[in-house]
């Protein structure tokens, strides 16, 4: 029998409205980018779902990332945002993220949690990118203090 107690993106009516906000926000980038894999403008792009509890979070993002990262707020109440960023491996995402985490740390004292997944082949469908995003951040960030603040994927067409 499957543990209730725990928030799982197949159990909790918050966390599904969560990927349905992160796939209609997302998903007309998604699919130019995955355009550009097909056709070899860039190898790889990481998505990163961030979320904090800093209340400018937003602009701290913009004023971090690199040009030609892109934004894309999902929910400002809860601050949870998207960057969907070229040329990136998960590798690549992970140090972006550590690197923006100690200094929001640093200079704000709030932290934050990320999901990043690698994409380096042709998506299939963009609800496996969703899903592959979506739930372990919401093991992460709906289910109290975890030991880790990171979850780190990459995607693999099936």
């Amino acid at each position: 029998m499957k543990d209730r107690s725990s928030v799982r993106l197949d159990n909790n009516e918050k966390a599904m409205q969560l990927a349905v906000k992160v796939y209609e926000k997302t998903y007309n980038y998604l699919k130019l980018f995955d355009t550009m894999l097909q056709k070899g403008v860039v190898e790889s792009y990481s998505l990163i779902l961030v979320m904090s509890k800093y209340s400018d979070l937003g602009n701290f993002l913009r004023k971090k990332k690199r040009r030609s990262d892109l934004l894309i707020e999902i929910d400002d109440e809860s601050q949870i945002h998207t960057l969907i960023c070229s040329e990136t491996e998960v590798g690549g995402g992970f140090y972006f993220y550590k690197r923006l985490s100690d200094e929001l740390y640093r200079k704000e004292e709030y932290e934050m949690i990320a999901s990043v997944l690698s994409i380096e082949s042709p998506i299939n469908d963009i609800w496996e990118i969703i899903y592959d995003v979506t739930s372990p951040f919401i093991e992460l960030g709906f289910n109290g203090h975890q030991p880790q603040d990171i979850v780190l994927n990459r995607y693999k067409c099936k």
